[in-house]
C-alpha cells in the first residue's frame, strides 16, 4: 500500500542514520565524510521528491521509490542551477547522482539516475559549471604580530579568555599550517599536546582531512620568540583558562578551542574543564569561529578578506618566502609529495621574489 511504501522510506532513512552512528563508533571516524555526503544527498532527494507531488497522495497509493526519470532529471537540473548561482563545480550533481543510485540499490530498485536524461544533465554540468575561485588574501607575519599585539598586549584592556583563545588558535594555524578541522582537533591532554617551554609544541592530530585511515599525525611547532611565539601563547592560554591537562581515568581533557562562560566574578572561564569520555567536550564550531575571527581582524585594522583557512596558506607562503625548504614546509603542512595544490593554491611568491627571476638573467647579444 501507499502508507507501507512511505513508511518503508522512513524506516530506510532511520536505518541509514543508525548505520552511520555505528559506522563512526566502530572505526573512530574512518572515511565518515563521504558517508555524510551520501546521507545528505539522499535526504535532499526525498524532500524534493515529496515536494514535487501532492503530499497527501504519498499516503494514498504512491510508492516513494517510484521516482520517474523525469523527476530525477528535474532534481539534477535544480542542483545545477543552484551550483551555478553559488559558483561551484559539477561535484554537487555527481555526488547526488551517486548517492541516489546507492540509495535505490539498497532496496533493490533501478536508479532513475541511470536514465539517459540524467546522464545528459550530468555531462552538461561537467561542461558548463566552472567553480568560482574564492578570493582570500594572505596575512604577512608582520600583520599577524599586529593582530596579536592589538588583542593580547594592551595593559589597559586585558583580553577575555575567548579572545586569547581565538588569537592563539590563529597563531597556531599560521605557524603549524593547520586547517580549521586540524585546529579543532588539537587536544590539551598532556600526551596529545606536549609543551617544551621555550623550544617547541608537539601536537598529535588523531585525524585530519588527509588521514582517512585515522592513523594520526604529529605536528611540531617551534618557538619563535617575539610577540607571536606559539609556544608562549599556548602556555599563557593554559594559565588563563586553567585547563586540566592531566584528567582522571575515564575523563576527557577536551580540545584547546572550546566554549567559555562568565564566572561569578564576571571573568570568563572554561564552560567545561573535563567531561566523561562517553560525552567528550565539543570544540568551537566553524560557524562561531569564522565570524569572530573576522571581527577581531577588523578591530585590529586588518581589512583583508581572510578566512580561517587563510592562516594555513599565509604560514606556508611566509615560510617559503623566508627561505624554508619547500619539502619541509610540505611535510609540516602534511601536503602530499609533488602536490600541485601546494604550489598553485597555497604558496604565493611575492612580486619582489618573482621579479628576482628576471634580475638573475644574463642577457647576451
Amino acid at each position: 500500500s501507499g502508507a507501507h511504501g512511505a513508511l518503508s522510506a522512513v524506516v530506510l532513512l532511520y536505518c541509514i542514520s543508525r548505520l552511520r552512528l555505528y559506522f563512526e563508533a566502530s572505526i573512530n571516524g574512518l572515511c565518515v565524510r563521504p558517508f555524510e555526503q551520501l546521507y545528505y544527498c539522499i535526504s535532499r532527494l526525498r524532500l524534493y521528491f515529496e515536494a514535487s507531488i501532492n503530499t497527501s497522495i504519498v499516503f494514498r497509493g504512491f510508492d516513494p521509490y517510484d521516482c520517474a526519470p523525469a523527476t530525477a532529471a528535474s532534481y539534477l537540473q535544480e542542483l545545477t542551477e543552484s551550483a551555478r548561482q553559488h559558483g561551484v563545480g559539477p561535484q554537487t550533481i555527481e555526488q547526488a547522482s551517486a548517492a541516489v543510485t546507492a540509495h535505490f540499490s539498497l532496496v533493490g530498485r533501478p536508479s532513475p539516475m541511470q536514465h539517459p536524461l540524467a546522464a545528459l544533465l550530468r555531462e552538461a554540468a561537467r561542461r558548463t559549471l566552472v567553480p568560482r575561485r574564492r578570493q582570500r588574501e594572505l596575512l604577512t607575519f608582520d600583520e599577524l604580530e599586529t593582530f596579536v599585539a592589538f588583542h593580547l598586549l594592551d595593559p589597559a584592556a586585558p583580553p577575555s579568555l575567548e579572545v586569547r583563545m581565538l588569537v592563539t588558535g590563529c597563531v597556531l594555524a599560521f605557524t603549524g599550517l593547520l586547517r580549521f578541522d586540524d585546529l579543532s582537533r588539537v587536544m590539551v591532554h598532556h600526551e596529545l599536546l606536549r609543551v617544551e617551554p621555550g623550544a617547541a609544541l608537539e601536537i598529535h592530530l588523531w585525524r585530519s582531512k588527509t588521514d582517512q585511515r585515522a592513523d594520526g599525525a604529529d605536528v611540531t611547532i617551534g618557538a619563535s620568540g617575539g610577540l607571536s611565539c606559539p609556544v608562549a601563547l599556548v602556555e599563557q592560554l593554559f594559565a588563563a583558562g586553567a585547563y586540566n591537562r592531566f584528567p582522571g581515568e575515564g575523563e576527557d581533557a577536551g580540545p584547546l578551542m572550546r566554549a567559555v562562560t562568565p564566572g561569578t566574578d564576571g571573568a570568563q572561564r572554561l564552560q567545561q574543564v573535563t567531561a566523561p569520555l562517553a560525552s567528550p567536550i565539543p570544540a568551537l564550531p566553524y560557524s562561531y569561529v569564522y565570524p569572530r575571527v573576522t571581527e577581531l581582524l577588523r578591530a585590529a585594522g586588518i581589512t583583508k578578506k581572510v578566512g580561517t583557512h587563510s592562516f594555513r596558506a599565509s604560514g606556508a607562503t611566509a615560510a617559503v618566502e623566508g627561505g624554508a625548504d619547500r619539502t619541509l614546509v610540505r611535510k609540516t603542512g602534511r601536503w602530499a609529495e609533488h602536490s600541485k595544490v601546494f604550489e598553485k593554491r597555497y604558496v604565493k611568491e611575492s612580486a619582489a621574489t618573482m621579479a628576482a627571476v628576471t634580475r638573475a638573467m644574463t642577457f647576451r647579444r
